[in-house]
C-alpha cells in the first residue's frame, strides 16, 4: 500500500480554507494512500489552529478526531536532521521515515520519493 506524511500545513489548509488540501487528502484517501502522521504533526497542527485561527476547544477536539480517522499514527523512533533549509521540517521526514512514502512539505506542488536513511538501503 503506497503510504505518504504530509506537513501540518495540508492539514490546517483542509480543514481552515479547504479547497485544494482538502483535494489532496480525499485524493489520497481514494486511491488507498495510506496517511502516516506522528505526535508532532498532530500536535504542531492543533497548536496553528488554536493560536492562528483561534478554535474552540470542541472545535480542536472534532479536528483532531477528523485527523485521526483519515490517518495512521507513527512514532517515530529516530531524530532526523536532513531538512537544513527548514530543521523544523525534519520532523515530517522522522514521520516518513516510519515507511516507504512520498511527502510533501509546504511549498512544494509535486510528490517525490523520499530519499531514504541509512536503514532503509
Amino acid at each position: 500500500m503506497p503510504s505518504a506524511t504530509f506537513d501540518s500545513n495540508v492539514y490546517i489548509s483542509a480543514l481552515v480554507f479547504r479547497k485544494k488540501a482538502l483535494d489532496l487528502l480525499d485524493l489520497a484517501i481514494e486511491q488507498g494512500v495510506e496517511i502516516a502522521i506522528s505526535d508532532e504533526i498532530v500536535e504542531e497542527t492543533i497548536r496553528v489552529l488554536r493560536e492562528k485561527f483561534h478554535w474552540s476547544d470542541e472545535r480542536l477536539e472534532e479536528a483532531h478526531a477528523t485527523i485521526s480517522s483519515i490517518t495512521r499514527h507513527v512514532a517515530p523512533t529516530e531524530r532526523l536532521d536532513v531538512v537544513k533549509s527548514d530543521p523544523d521540517d525534519n520532523k515530517i521526514v522522522e514521520c516518513a521515515s516510519q515507511r516507504v512514502p512520498i511527502i510533501l512539505l509546504p511549498g512544494i506542488r509535486t510528490f517525490f520519493p523520499l530519499v531514504h536513511t541509512e536503514r532503509h538501503k
